[in-house]
C-alpha cells in the first residue's frame, strides 16, 4: 500500500489542492497499485507509514495562523525526505520551506530546506503560464497567482515557456530532491497529467506504465490540460498581434 499523507488538509486547501494527493493516488491505482491518502486536518499525517507528503495552498490569514506549526515540523519532514519519501508543497504555505518570509516588515524564519526567501508585496499579480521541467515531457500549465516575490533558487521546478504577464518571472518554485515546492496555486497534477504520472512513478520507486484511453480520469486531465495550452497560446497571439 502506497500512502500520500495530506497536511493540514482543513487549513490549507483554499484553491482545491486537496486535488493534489488525490489525483496521484488515482494515478497509482490506475497503474495496479494499491494507494490511499492519509489526510490531517490541522498538522501532520503519521509519516511514518507514509511514501508521500502534499501541502497545500492557503490564505495569508490561513497561513499565519499555521505558520508556527508548519515550521516546527521541520526536523519530521527533513528525516521524512531523508528516508525517501516525495514532499509536494504548493501556494504560499511553499514559503515556509524556504528561508524566510517577510510580511509588513516583519521576517519569520522558514524550515530551511529549499534556498528560496520570500517578501508578501503590498498586490497580488496574476498570469496563466505554460513552464517546462525536467521532471516531465511537455508542457506543464497553470496560474501564478500570487502576492509574493522570492529569490530565484539555484535549482527551479518551473522554467517559463509561455505567460499572458510579460513581467512573469523566467523560472519558478524549487525542486530540492523530492522536496517539489511551488507557487502555481490549484490542483497542478490534476492539470498536468505527465507530471502527475512522474511524481506518481517516485512516489511507486518505478516509471509508470501509460493509462489507457478508456481511463475516465485521465482523458479528462489530458482534455484539460490540451484545452489550457490552446486558449494560453490564442490569448498570447492575439496580444502580439494587438502589440505589433
Amino acid at each position: 500500500m502506497i500512502r500520500i499523507g495530506h497536511g493540514f488538509a482543513a487549513v490549507f486547501n483554499a484553491f482545491g489542492d486537496w486535488g493534489n494527493p488525490n489525483i496521484l493516488a488515482a494515478r497509482l491505482v490506475a497503474a495496479g497499485l494499491a494507494a490511499e491518502v492519509e489526510a490531517a486536518s490541522e498538522g501532520l499525517p503519521d509519516l511514518r507509514g507514509c511514501q508521500g507528503l502534499v501541502v497545500g495552498a492557503s490564505t495569508l490569514e490561513a497561513l499565519d495562523y499555521a505558520w508556527p506549526g508548519l515550521v516546527a515540523a521541520r526536523e519530521t519532514i527533513s528525516r521524512f525526505l531523508a528516508a525517501g519519501g516525495l514532499v509536494l508543497a504548493t501556494g504560499l504555505p511553499a514559503t515556509a520551506f524556504g528561508r524566510a518570509l517577510t510580511q509588513d516588515g516583519v521576517t519569520r524564519a522558514g524550515m530551511g530546506l529549499t534556498d528560496q526567501s520570500f517578501t508578501v508585496q503590498a498586490a497580488p499579480r496574476y498570469a496563466d503560464c505554460l513552464w517546462t521541467t525536467t521532471v516531465a515531457p511537455g508542457d506543464v500549465i497553470g496560474p501564478l497567482n500570487t502576492a509574493l516575490t522570492w529569490t530565484d533558487s539555484r535549482t527551479p521546478w518551473f522554467r517559463l515557456r509561455l505567460s499572458s504577464d510579460p513581467a512573469t518571472p523566467g523560472c519558478e518554485g524549487c525542486q530540492t530532491g523530492a522536496l517539489f515546492t511551488t507557487q502555481v496555486i490549484g490542483p497542478v497534477l490534476v492539470r498536468n497529467p505527465a507530471l502527475v504520472t512522474a511524481l506518481a512513478g517516485r512516489l511507486a520507486g518505478r516509471p509508470l506504465p501509460g493509462v489507457p484511453d478508456d481511463q475516465a480520469i485521465a482523458a479528462f486531465a489530458r482534455r484539460g490540460h490540451h484545452r489550457g495550452v490552446d486558449r494560453l497560446t490564442r490569448t498570447l497571439r492575439r496580444s502580439a498581434g494587438r502589440s505589433g
